[in-house]
């Protein structure tokens, strides 16, 4: 992928692929305005000859629970021929975020298929018709569509809109905005907070929220727009994630990344840290960044007590104090000195069973990226892999009836 030549768009996680949203940039790219695309199928943008491929690609990754995935695929441009787009898709419940960009763009030439087969250089960067990708000054309004993404279907039900989730999941997907730090409306005072001496130089502002942010992390998606998500890092992971990002953002790879959330602010004062794991990958001057709940290792669960223990000793210590300046202030005297009590974990006072998750059969995310999809014998799936898929896969093959009797039941 080209993440300089890159659009994003949303749609319902069905056969029919209903689109739900998708940014300016796809003028750019394909010559359709947002307002043309929004409200109609996949198929109607897929030729007909790719559209059972197409249809099998997102139904065999939702039957799967596929977190996500990457194909190529002929799409219609406004002037009749078809692009060729490498897609990589993020399913998070009864969405899709999809990021596409051309599959061959050498120098200043793009590969495009017209109608009749043949193939043609056209020219990408100097043709009026399909301009370089200005830089998203057009976020504001980007980010306009995307936190009042309800209204894109006036006419809808509203339980078939974007926020319409029938099943509680515990897993979320952000959109992330690339802000650099001199631009960033955060105060001095407050990177100094919020950075400390790390080499950061940009910040992220969150431009879309799923909704099942609420069952991962405990806020409304809408509550975290415009949100620095920075600042929702916890703070001794806060560089390693800024790191993973600016990778992203240079990068046409699928990345992998573990983190604790603090969502709340000061994870001393609120007691909640949340780790995660996630899928991450660059678009321009955006990030999709796919979470799930991490299984606790016996670090983390370590982790989690000494936390605990450090918010126990902050309440102590606060306590002695009042209580310290309470009596000086009685008798006219300085108060004391508060002698700080050292406190060591015992590992062999830790039983791990009260916070280890259950085993599961599922992979991590770094084993399901593992291989680079470009190299993969996959032919384009890009997910879980087990023997019941690649049956699936056979039995599609053989009988693609099946495919569209299991969609429609």
């Amino acid at each position: 992928m080209h993440p300089e030549y890159t659009t994003l768009w949303i749609h319902d996680n069905t056969p029919e692929c209903n689109i739900l949203w998708c940014s300016n940039s796809v003028s750019d790219c394909l010559g359709w305005k947002p307002e043309e695309m929004i409200g109609k199928t996949a198929e109607d943008f897929v030729p007909a000859h790719r559209t059972i491929h197409y249809r099998r690609a997102i139904a065999r990754n939702h039957l799967q629970d596929a977190l996500a995935w990457q194909f190529n695929i002929e799409t219609l441009c406004k002037d009749g021929s078809y692009a060729t787009l490498s897609c990589v898709c993020f399913n998070c419940q009864n969405i899709v975020i999809a990021i596409a960009s051309p599959t061959d763009l050498s120098d200043t030439k793009l590969t495009r298929i017209q109608k009749d087969g043949e193939t043609k250089q056209e020219d990408w960067v100097s043709s009026s018709q399909y301009p370089n990708i200005p830089p998203l000054e057009k976020a504001n309004v980007e980010q306009v569509q995307m936190h009042g993404v309800n209204t894109l279907f006036p006419k809808a039900d509203p339980m078939d809109r974007i926020h319409y989730m029938p099943i509680p999941e515990q897993r979320g997907c952000f959109i992330l905005r690339s802000d650099p730090i001199n631009d960033s409306e955060t105060t001095t005072e407050n990177l100094d907070n919020m950075f400390g001496r790390a080499n950061i130089t940009r910040d992220w502002k969150i431009e879309f929220a799923s909704q099942t942010m609420e069952n991962l992390l405990g806020f409304d998606g809408s509550e975290l727009i415009s949100r620095s998500f920075l600042k929702c890092v916890y703070v001794e992971d806060m560089v390693g994630v800024a790191d993973s990002l600016d990778k992203a953002m240079s990068s046409h790879r699928v990345h992998s990344l573990s983190f604790r959330v603090c969502p709340e602010g000061d994870p001393l004062e609120t007691q909640k840290i949340i780790p995660v794991e996630g899928l991450v990958v660059g678009s321009f001057k955006n990030i999709v960044l796919l979470m799930r709940p991490k299984a606790r290792t016996r670090n983390d669960i370590r982790s989690m007590i000494e936390h605990k223990r450090m918010i126990r000793k902050r309440q102590q210590e606060q306590l002695r104090r009042e209580r310290a300046a309470a009596t000086a202030a009685a008798d006219h005297q300085q108060p004391p000195p508060i002698q700080e009590e050292a406190e060591s974990m015992d590992e062999s006072s830790i039983d791990y069973s009260l916070y280890e998750d259950p085993e599961t059969d599922s992979f991590s995310l770094c084993d399901i990226i593992s291989s680079d999809p470009e190299t993969s014998a996959a032919e384009g799936f890009w997910a879980y892999l087990d023997e019941s898929e690649f049956n699936m896969e056979q039995e599609l093959q053989q009988n693609p009836e099946t495919l569209f009797r299991d969609c429609q039941g």
